[in-house]
């Protein structure tokens, strides 16, 4: 597999459409086509599926994928590398990040991040937690700022900075914020799926982490919900719901910014992990190493008391703090 493979067969799994990965490979539909064809017959085994008009990788296909990822890595650190050789203080990193929270925190330590590396070029991609991670796999972005509700993917790590509840918000007009029950030890009244059955919902977009967990809750009961709006902006649906446009799941750091709204835990209770995630067996450079390092930082200023949460991250802290 040579690198214009590489090339050609990422593109086709990004658009898994033959037509689309030629317009943005500047090629012929016919010459992608020829390209597929003849590699599937140097492999000796089908690599896509071809259902209508979509690419749909087979098991062949997704360890061929995998290895074309993985050779795309090394070339691009390999050329990172002798460009720092040339020049140690020119370096680039790409950072994906949620377009709410992730690019917000991103904002705040861009400062700090720049006073450090001063000739370092930042690129930061948005998008959900499901387009971040294949741009990740795929090398566009070196690592992922975002809340991840669960992590049973083994091709990547989780470096967890904090843990922060779900909660379900509902404008403090509505019945709903008449229902719940008050828990000991609970700083929310508990709500239950039943009670939200009669609710109409604004929820985030799919492939979100708060979707996830919202939509685990949601089937805990047999029924269909009353959804009004789907957002992939937070606080556009905190906005919707704070004017009692309908309830919704959000995480405890935006209960903050609005007014008029009553919040309930959910039973059971339901929290987010907010960190970075990258490619597992990947070694972070240093200044991914000191973005790491601020966004602990950053979080442990929102959240007084908040110690390190693994290892790695205790680690990133003792290697700057003596610095």
């Amino acid at each position: 597999m040579d690198l214009k493979d590489i090339e050609y067969l990422m593109m086709l799994d990004e658009e898994r459409n033959i037509t689309r990965a030629a317009e943005r490979l500047g090629l012929s539909q016919s010459t992608v086509s020829s390209f597929l064809l003849n590699l599937e017959k140097d492999v000796g085994s089908a690599l896509f599926i071809r259902r209508r008009n979509t690419l749909i990788p087979t098991g062949t296909g997704e360890i061929y994928l995998d290895s074309a990822r993985q050779m795309a890595s090394i070339k691009m650190h390999t050329y990172q590398a002798i460009q720092a050789i040339g020049d140690p203080a020119a370096e680039k990193i790409s950072i994906g990040a949620s377009p709410n929270r992730g690019s917000h925190i991103m904002m705040d330590i861009y400062p700090e991040i720049m006073k450090r590396f001063p000739r370092l070029k930042l690129e930061i991609l948005e998008g959900n937690a499901e387009s971040l991670r294949k741009k990740l796999l795929d090398n566009r972005v070196d690592m992922i700022l975002s809340g991840i509700s669960s992590l049973s993917d083994q091709r990547f790590s989780f470096i967890k900075m904090n843990r922060e509840e779900i909660l379900l918000a509902a404008h403090e007009s509505f019945p709903l914020a008449m229902r719940g029950k008050t828990i000991p030890g609970c700083l929310f009244p508990v709500i239950r799926v039943a009670d939200v059955c009669d609710t109409p919902l604004v929820l985030m977009s799919e492939g979100t982490a708060i979707r996830d967990l919202s939509d685990s809750f949601l089937a805990l009961k047999d029924f269909e919900p009353t959804i009004i709006c789907e957002s992939e902006d937070i606080r556009f649906a905190c906005n919707l719901i704070q004017r009692g446009a309908g309830a919704g799941f959000i995480p405890i750091h935006f209960l903050r910014e609005m007014k008029n709204t009553k919040a309930f835990s959910l039973e059971p209770r339901s929290f987010m992990d907010l960190g970075v995630l990258h490619l597992k067996g990947r070694i972070l450079n240093s200044v991914e190493r000191y973005v790491v390092y601020l966004i602990y930082k950053l979080e442990a200023r929102a959240s007084p008391g908040l110690s390190p949460l693994t290892e790695e991250t205790a680690r990133l802290i003792r290697e700057f703090e003596k610095a």
